[in-house]
């Protein structure tokens, strides 16, 4: 799997995400071209008060993945915000694959989309 070039693509072809800033230097993956890169996933825990409280929902993170496949730079971009931390704090111990472009080693960018839903 290889990262997206932007030069190569049109405003269209790119992900839609608040994460994106659509820099031309930028190598953007979608969340779905991660998945068969991840080699460490940590669950987040639910926080207690949320969970009391019955708050579910989806955190969205910006994050950029290391040439060495760790979490180099993370922000929360939307979601409840009781839930933000445990997310945060969950996928900053991921771990990928390193990604390669034109067979070299980059870093990319990337939404990350941590849900959270209580047992029914």
């Amino acid at each position: 799997m290889t990262a997206q070039n932007p030069n190569n693509s049109t405003q269209d072809d790119l992900p839609h995400s608040p994460c994106f800033s659509r820099s031309p230097n930028e190598q953007i993956v979608t969340q779905e071209e991660t998945k068969g890169k991840l080699i460490h996933k940590v669950a987040p825990k639910y926080p207690k008060t949320a969970r009391q409280k019955g708050i579910q929902g989806t955190v969205v993170i910006c994050v950029t993945i290391g040439k060495d496949g760790t979490i180099k730079d993370l922000r929360a971009m939307s979601g409840p915000e009781e839930l933000v931390p445990a997310a945060l704090d969950a996928v900053k111990k991921w771990r990928y694959q390193p990604f390669e472009l034109k067979g070299e080693t980059v870093e990319v960018d990337t939404d990350i989309r941590v849900n959270f839903q209580l047992a029914q």
